[in-house]
């Protein structure tokens, strides 16, 4: 984890007159979370680039940044997982470069020195980069496929400012922001989903975030968006593949892609773990392949949310260094209120807060990089809707004996798992003429009763890609690029930040997901289980207590476990009312109530707890 700033225009001088001088010292200040272990700045008359340093690899000062020589400049934030094979690729083309520094950073200044945007095409890992062409004086920000690393954009009077974090952007340009109450209101009615679908990204306005995958060079021709990874498009499905030959290529680029992202560091690295598929995924091919792993999990007090006998289980197995962190009630409301006005955005789920507080032991325990299973439900037809999709799939192209054995065992073994009284149907989708109304009604249900009438306009989100015939394809993706990873990401990258702690997701992985896509969809759920490829390709060296079980949980917790009544009743009627010009006070009242007697849904739990987040959102960040 490193934080990057800075920049571009014909004002950049003013950063060292005395007003400017402030804005950068402040800047350089909010950036020391990120990085605490080295702060620096390259500056010329056209462009400014500051970079924080959070050593994880190559510890000597060669390796901090910004980059430069005298024909670029770079500053970067992430990691480049394949910097070993990249580097010898370089030096067969070029036998005579000097390395100052055994690690990634400087590789990538000299991968893009050589071969500019089209470098990183080969790359693995996660980046945001600012490189500067000294010489013509055009400047690029890059951003990883999927988005791993967060890059916002402000442009003002013919200049850029970037920054990993808005507030780095509020600092430099000295400006205040007016809060997006459409995207506020989207986020209250849609929840999670909402955040990034259909260009949105912010919760203030003329602050944009570069999309994944993407580059903007500007000070050249033009300054349009490109994107240099939108190639997996035009791959199809590889009937040729049998069962088997799937498990076994999902098997070999899963040991790479875990070997790249956990095993060439310089520091200790933490696992997190669930009794989910992903995570696990994750540690017994670390272990598998020699590495020392260490396990943090934590431990909710609702029997609905219990995963404690299973991990224990899985640990027994894995023979491992494991720590359970206690879910701690204590201080819900003051902790979030400062986790908010750190993101500078409302949480996006409860499961967030869990998370930071899993990551607050962490750091306290000396930590440098955090490890989790993002990506794992998107690759392979990981969640409980997504059997409906594949049910229609089935029905729709015969795969009659297919459909016969999965369905006997989802419904034997998997259904009584499941709340969602829709996603019980498995023919919910089937014989109906407009699937796109029926799926967008339970991915986002309504709320509308909770919302003021005049401010009841409320656009529901479409599916942004439709590159696929296959729903259940379609779905995965859409939740890959827009829906679920990235709030997922947003997340872990601010609660990382907020404890000097690099998040790495290895199944975010060039390869593995590229090789995804050809799996046949028949093979994608098998019997009663999603993600069945996953599990066959893990189940040499995963115990059966993880590959086996069919319920879903994760890292949860209901607002009860956090949020005494009394508690909640004082927050609605305490502080800033805001939040009352967009919502019906009286229908958040009777939410209280329904807590209070413990008969809330799960969407109303979820709505309750954006409300909360939402308030302290408006009581704490406005502008």
């Amino acid at each position: 984890m490193c934080g990057i700033a800075g920049y571009y225009g014909k004002k950049a001088y003013e950063f060292y007159s005395d007003i400017g001088l402030k804005k950068l010292l402040e800047c350089k200040d909010l950036m020391l979370r990120r990085g605490p272990d080295n702060i620096d700045d390259f500056y010329d008359n056209k462009c400014l680039l500051i970079h924080s340093r959070l050593k994880v690899l190559d510890f000597s000062n060669e390796g901090d940044q910004p980059f430069s020589d005298h024909n670029y400049a770079m500053v970067f934030n992430g990691e480049l997982y394949n910097y070993v094979e990249i580097k010898e690729r370089l030096n067969k083309k070029n036998p005579n470069f000097r390395w100052r520094t055994s690690g990634d950073n400087e590789v990538m200044f000299n991968l893009l020195c050589e071969e500019g945007v089209d470098g990183v095409k080969q790359a693995e890992g996660m980046w945001a980069i600012a490189f500067y062409d000294r010489q013509y004086k055009e400047f690029t920000l890059i951003r990883d496929r999927f988005g791993e690393k967060p890059l916002w954009i402000y442009e003002k009077g013919g200049g850029i400012y970037f920054g990993s974090e808005i507030k780095y952007i509020k600092a430099l340009s000295g400006d205040t922001f007016k809060i997006d109450y459409n995207h506020l209101t989207n986020y209250l009615a849609f929840g999670y989903r909402s955040l990034f679908a259909a260009g949105a990204n912010c919760f203030y306005e003329d602050i944009y975030q570069l999309n994944p995958g993407s580059f903007i060079t500007y000070g050249g021709v033009d300054s349009c968006i490109r994107s240099y990874s939108d190639s997996y498009v035009n791959i199809a499905e590889d009937d040729s593949l049998t069962y088997q030959d799937c498990v076994d290529g999902v098997r070999g680029r899963l040991k790479t892609a875990v070997n790249i992202s956990t095993g060439r560091v310089d520091t200790d690295i933490v696992y997190l773990l669930s009794s989910g598929v992903d995570s696990n995924a994750i540690v017994s091919t670390a272990l598998h392949l020699g590495q020392k792993v260490d396990t943090f999990s934590i431990i909710g007090n609702g029997i609905d949310y219990d995963e404690q006998p299973t991990i224990q289980e899985a640990v027994g197995y894995y023979h491992n260094n494991h720590t359970f962190v206690k879910l701690d009630g204590n201080n819900f409301l003051e902790n979030l209120r400062g986790i908010i006005k750190y993101h500078e955005a409302p949480m996006c789920t409860v499961s967030y807060y869990l998370h930071w507080l899993l990551l607050r032991e962490v750091s306290n325990r000396g930590y440098r990089i955090v490890v989790s299973g993002t990506g794992g439900d998107e690759l392979f037809a990981g969640y409980y809707d997504h059997f409906l999709y594949w049910f229609y799939e089935a029905n729709k192209n015969n795969w009659n004996k297919e459909w016969h054995n999965t369905f006997c065992e989802w419904n034997n073994n998997l259904k009584l798992h499941i709340r969602k009284e829709i996603f019980r149907d498995h023919l919910y989708f089937n014989g109906t003429a407009d699937i796109d109304d029926r799926r967008r009604s339970y991915l986002y249900p309504s709320m509308s009763k909770y919302f003021k009438k005049i401010n009841n306009i409320l656009i529901m989100p479409t599916e942004s890609f439709l590159y696929f015939r296959n729903y259940l394809r379609n779905r995965m993706l859409n939740e890959l690029i827009f829906e679920v990873v990235p709030p997922i990401l947003f997340e872990d990258d601010l609660n990382s930040s907020y404890f000097s702690l690099e998040n790495r997701s290895p199944l975010l992985n060039k390869e593995l997901f590229e090789f995804s896509l050809k799996i046949p969809t028949k093979y994608l759920l098998k019997g009663g289980y999603g993600k069945a490829i996953l599990r066959d390709a893990i189940k040499p060296y995963t115990p059966n207590c993880i590959t086996d079980q069919h319920r879903k949980i994760g890292f949860n917790a209901s607002l009860k476990d956090l949020l005494p009544v009394r508690n909640l009743y004082r927050f609605i009627e305490d502080g800033d009312g805001e939040i009352y010009s967009l919502l019906e006070k009286e229908e958040i009242v009777k939410l209280g109530w329904k807590m209070e007697r413990g008969d809330l849904t799960t969407d109303e739990n979820k709505f309750l707890f954006s409300f909360i987040s939402a308030k302290l959102f408006l009581e704490e960040c406005d502008g």
